[in-house]
């Protein structure tokens, strides 16, 4: 599942004149856009290929194949409507989705789970055995499929279809969705359990590596709030954040916990806070990370007043945490409300992506003036904001090929769906 968060908008000195890129050919010259059928909604680069995988929904649900350097489109493959999730193997060159229809009653309506062949875009296997799913990870290097369906997680053989383990897990942690993830290096599954559980799992048994309840001095993931976490697997540190509360040491301002965990032992290795905004109890969540600069994203949403009277300019913070420490090592924009970097309150999920061996981070927004933001992850500088006209931004994900630093989201472009490209080395 992609990467999902509350992102704002930015004013100021990146108007919308400016972010569109009028009277720049360098930066007019870094976008193009490639149709697909139906309106893009997930997005996966094949690292073997280059190619991506686009999953379309409805009026035109499909999945696509487009040739990443080019952006000509390869394969077209209809599904059903109704997009859950993607994942590419590049291992057994196998690409997964799963799809749902509309229900009229709560885990009535089978998923759909297709098995393409990633070369040729044919379907292998499309099955109907589960109702719940969330998620897909591919883990063990690339030989199993893990597939969270609802309190179950099944572990299939990627390259064969086949059903190896049904493990019971109970309910996951989340604010956007289920908390789990692939540790890259060892290929190990981790899951966050809204009871603080961190598990760590081998998808080619099934066995638990170790269990551990997450107990902080500080306190983490109560039940009646969310945690979500990154993995920054150069440092083997996995960073866990739950949704802001009250801080009991500054009453002025909310704060957010957060955890730095060795992703070895499950050990808490340090503990801080980061502070938001004095209105209400801000919502917030861990929604990226750049493992080559140490820093994760955190991402601090003040809530509206019940009454609805909150200004459009209540900034949103976007934090900069060092994932040795957890302390929070700058911001994007800046806390004044003056400033023209400033980050504005959104309602609108949407997404984050990191080039990290060109030092890039991307924010997707299809709802604000400024549909795509371009900054520095080490210390937060915004390079350049796109406006929504620009871009035609419609999705809220998007998708970095770290081999050539290409950005790749949805778009609709003359009432048509489309692949956006963004080429940030050009900027």
């Amino acid at each position: 599942m992609v990467l999902c968060l509350l992102i704002p908008t930015l004013q100021g000195a990146a108007t919308v004149g400016h972010a569109s890129g009028a009277g720049n050919p360098q930066v007019r010259s870094s976008l193009q856009h490639s149709r697909v059928d139906g309106s893009p909604t997930l997005f996966a680069v094949d690292g073997r290929t280059g190619h991506v995988v686009v999953l379309s929904d409805e009026p035109h649900a499909s999945l696509s194949v487009l040739d990443g350097r080019s952006g000509a489109l390869l394969h077209t493959v209809r599904v059903e409507a109704g997009a859950v999730d993607l994942a590419v193997d590049d291992t057994t060159r196998r690409i997964f989705v799963a799809t749902k229809g509309p229900e009229t009653a709560p885990f009535t309506t089978p998923t759909t789970l297709y098995t393409l062949d990633a070369d040729s875009g044919r379907i292998l296997q499309a099955t109907n055995q589960y109702t719940r799913t969330t998620k897909l990870l591919v883990a063990g290097h690339g030989t199993r499929l893990v597939i969270i369906d609802g309190p179950s997680l099944r572990i299939v053989d990627a390259a064969t279809g086949r059903l190896l383990h049904t493990l019971a897990i109970g309910q996951l942690s989340g604010a956007y969705g289920p908390s789990a993830l692939v540790d890259r290096p060892t290929g190990r599954v981790f899951l966050l359990g809204a009871d603080s559980r961190l598990t760590a799992l081998d998808p080619l048994t099934g066995r638990s590596i170790f269990v551990v309840r997450l107990q902080p001095s500080i306190g983490l993931c109560s039940k009646d709030s969310a945690c979500d976490f990154v993995d920054d697997d150069r440092q083997r540190h996995l960073v866990v954040t739950e949704n802001p509360m009250a801080d009991p040491t500054v009453t002025s301002e909310a704060a957010a916990t957060v955890a730095i965990v060795a992703s070895a032992t499950g050990r808490v290795l340090h503990e801080t806070y980061v502070y938001g905004y004095a209105q209400d109890t801000p919502s917030g969540s861990v929604q990226g990370v750049d493992p080559a600069n140490g820093r994760a994203f955190f991402v601090l949403n003040p809530a509206f007043p019940t009454d609805n009277s909150a200004p459009q300019t209540s900034p949103v913070y976007v934090h900069l945490l060092d994932t040795g420490t957890g302390a929070t090592v700058g911001t994007v924009g800046d806390r004044s409300i003056s400033s023209d970097t400033i980050l504005q309150h959104n309602t609108v999920l949407a997404g984050f992506g990191v080039d990290a061996v060109r030092h890039r981070a991307f924010a997707i927004n299809p709802s604000g003036a400024n549909g795509l933001v371009v900054f520095d992850p080490r210390n937060g500088r915004v390079i350049h904001a796109f406006s929504r006209s620009a871009v035609f931004v419609t999705s809220v994900n998007l998708v970095v090929d770290q081999q050539t630093g290409k950005v790749f989201f949805g778009a609709n472009t003359d009432a048509h769906g489309s692949v956006g490209i963004l080429d940030a080395s050009r900027l």
